[in-house]
């Protein structure tokens, strides 16, 4: 999918003009979180036209995050950044799409984006499916954590595409980069497990956990937590999967979302 420009739809919501990619006009709705300040034209792209090619059975939602890329009309309020914050954008926006239910997919940040939309919407969330992602960390990852804060340790040519992406300085890049992992770090570092445990005891649907056994961000001791946490969800873990596993283990990662749809 290389031109992904001719499927992109623009909705306002919570004060944004919010870009969303449309694929699909089947009887399936899903909608998918793409990641941190993410693009799924950076981070899904393939994925998409998998579902593209699916399209009889799904209808299938991705948005550029609101406040970055093509949805920064305007620039993420300071107040916004939070996740509880993308999950009351994500209600608004599948509700004046229509749509009272929805299977609910992210990656990554995104990944933990769609846990707390289907602890808070359980109603809505007919399926939930999350991979690379996370639940809570202890001390020792802090270092990780502060090495992939740190902008200037990310690939040259990842950095400027952002960059250009986003329309925003180094600078701007730079705030909103440390203010998301600076709350990741309040909400999900050295947190009470029980407290948690008990959210996620609150997820109703039946639920899918992608783990790669090559993915430091997304351990799969934290998938393996998720998943004696979380009833009727299953663990799939995909061998010698990176963090972008959705890239580099496509057929894997979307064989294994189909047979769960199914």
């Amino acid at each position: 999918m290389d031109n992904l420009i001719n499927i992109c739809h623009q909705i306002e919501i919570g004060g944004y003009k919010v870009n969303y990619v449309k694929v699909g006009h089947g009887p399936i709705a899903i909608f998918c979180f793409p990641g941190l300040l993410a693009s799924p034209r950076f981070t899904c792209k393939d994925l998409i036209g998998r579902f593209e090619a699916d399209g009889d059975k799904y209808t299938f939602y991705a948005w550029d995050t609101p406040g970055y890329f093509l949805s920064r009309l305007p620039i993420r309020k300071e107040s916004d950044i939070s996740f509880d914050a993308d999950v009351e954008l994500c209600a608004e926006f599948l509700k004046t799409l229509g749509h009272s239910e929805c299977v609910i997919i992210g990656w990554s940040a995104g990944g933990q984006t769609g846990i707390q939309f289907a602890i808070k919407y359980p109603q809505v969330v007919q399926k939930l499916i999350v991979w690379g992602t996370w639940d809570l960390f202890e001390s020792d990852h802090l270092t990780f954590h502060h090495d992939h804060r740190d902008l200037k340790n990310l690939k040259e040519e990842y950095l400027e595409e952002r960059l250009m992406a986003h329309g925003l300085t180094f600078e701007e890049l730079e705030y909103h980069w440390h203010a998301w992992f600076d709350m990741i770090e309040r909400e999900h570092f050295n947190q009470d497990v029980n407290i948690w445990n008990k959210k996620f005891k609150k997820i109703q649907c039946p639920t899918l956990i992608i783990a790669g056994d090559d993915d430091p961000f997304g351990p799969i001791a934290q998938s393996q937590h998720l998943h004696r946490q979380i009833e009727n969800s299953k663990l799939e873990i995909i061998t010698g999967a990176p963090h972008w596993m959705q890239i580099t283990h496509l057929d894997e990662v979307y064989n294994h979302m189909i047979d769960f749809l199914k």
